[in-house]
């Protein structure tokens, strides 16, 4: 799903001057497990985020607050508190820009991606990186917060242990990395 606000009209005082700097919003949700999460987000972060206390002063601190309240606000609308069970079982990755005056923030939950064209398209710069748990980075942060980082061609059923074989899928198939517990193959950090 997809979501945009240009010109965002946000006033903000400065040295006791009204100033009103130009910001745009470009928002890509990429759900999974379902259509709950990516259309939460697609109608309310950008609440968050303008919202925020910090907005647009300090744009870095606003979207780590509108990241955190929109998990919380959508978290208490997926859980039936009475029954202590998840009504919604959907997530989402987001891809966010962000853009103030002639800053842009780049923000990425996730495994979507970014690139910008440069020389009328000649040449593409990736401008985000990949959550992925087995990216060096992710996976010393995943381990030290308790959790694993496995490779999935591996299955318990029944108590058996079966290995699954990437060439019996294809010549470039290859299983995914994933964080244990949970099984998600893509990590995120706040």
């Amino acid at each position: 799903l997809v979501k945009t606000i240009v010109n965002y009209p946000k006033k903000i005082i400065v040295k006791g001057k009204t100033i009103s700097p130009r910001i745009s919003y470009f928002g890509i949700f990429d759900g999974h497990g379902g259509q709950g999460c990516s259309e939460f987000l697609t109608n309310y972060l950008d609440y968050f985020l303008f919202n925020s206390k910090y907005f647009p002063a300090s744009p870095i601190q606003a979207i780590k607050e509108a990241f955190r309240n929109a998990e919380k606000a959508f978290m208490e609308r997926a859980i039936d508190k009475t029954q202590n069970y998840l009504v919604d079982q959907s997530g989402s990755c987001a891809l966010v820009m962000l853009i103030i005056n002639d800053i842009l923030y780049a923000i990425n939950l996730g495994d979507s991606r970014a690139l910008m064209s440069a020389d009328s398209g000649e040449n593409l710069y990736q401008i985000t990186r990949d959550h992925k748990p087995n990216d060096s980075i992710e996976k010393r942060r995943i381990e030290q917060s308790g959790a694993k980082v496995v490779y999935a061609n591996t299955f318990n059923i029944d108590g058996k242990e079966i290995v699954l074989k990437e060439s019996d899928y294809g010549e470039n198939f290859k299983f995914p990395y994933r964080v244990m517990p949970g099984g998600i193959s893509v990590s995120i950090f706040l």
